[in-house]
C-alpha cells in the first residue's frame, strides 16, 4: 500500500529535496560539460515531485508493485544512476588545462562564443548520453595561434591545422 498521510508528506519533501539536487546537476551539465552530455535526460526527473503528488492524492488504492508506481520509483532511482555512470570524465574548463599541459607552456584562451566551443566528432562512437562532439579550443602563445580539440571521454588532445570555423 502507498504509505500513510504523515509518511506521504515526508517522501514528497524527499523527492522534492532530490529534485532540486537533480535540478542542480541540471545546470552543472549545461554549464561545465557544454554541449557533450545530453542533458535532457533530467527533465523527467525535474517532474518527479509532481507526479508523485498527483499519484497520492488519487483515491485509488495503490501498491509499490501498481502499474502507475513502479515505472515512477525505477526511474526515479534508475536515472540518477545512469547519469553519474555517464557523465563525461573531463569539463570543458578541465580540457583547457589538458591542452595547456600538451603544450608545455602558458596559454592565453580567447574567449569563444558557446555555440563554438563544440564541434562534431568524426569516427567516433556515440556513447550513451553523450552527443558525438568534443570539446574544440583556440589557443594562443606569444600572439600565435592553434587549434585544439579534447575528447571529454578519454582526455585525448589533438591540435588541427586549422581554425575549424575559418571564414574564407
Amino acid at each position: 500500500m502507498i504509505p500513510k498521510e504523515s509518511m506521504k508528506k515526508y517522501i514528497l519533501a524527499g523527492i522534492t529535496i532530490l529534485t532540486l539536487v537533480e535540478a542542480y546537476f541540471y545546470y552543472r551539465a549545461l554549464k561545465d560539460y557544454i554541449g557533450v552530455y545530453q542533458a535532457s535526460i533530467f527533465i523527467p526527473l525535474l517532474l518527479q515531485p509532481i507526479l508523485y503528488n498527483k499519484l497520492f492524492m488519487s483515491d485509488e488504492k495503490l501498491t509499490l508493485r501498481s502499474w502507475k508506481v513502479s515505472p515512477l520509483i525505477a526511474v526515479s532511482l534508475l536515472l540518477p544512476v545512469l547519469i553519474w555512470y555517464t557523465i563525461p570524465d573531463y569539463t570543458y574548463e578541465e580540457g583547457k588545462a589538458l591542452v595547456e599541459a600538451s603544450m608545455d607552456e602558458s596559454v592565453d584562451f580567447p574567449e569563444q562564443e558557446y555555440e563554438n566551443r563544440t564541434i562534431p566528432a568524426m569516427g567516433r562512437k556515440k556513447g550513451i548520453l553523450h552527443s558525438n562532439r568534443i570539446y574544440y579550443y583556440t589557443a594562443e602563445v606569444d600572439g600565435t595561434k592553434s587549434y585544439h580539440v579534447v575528447d571529454p571521454i578519454t582526455g585525448e588532445v589533438q591540435e588541427l591545422e586549422e581554425d575549424f570555423f575559418r571564414r574564407e
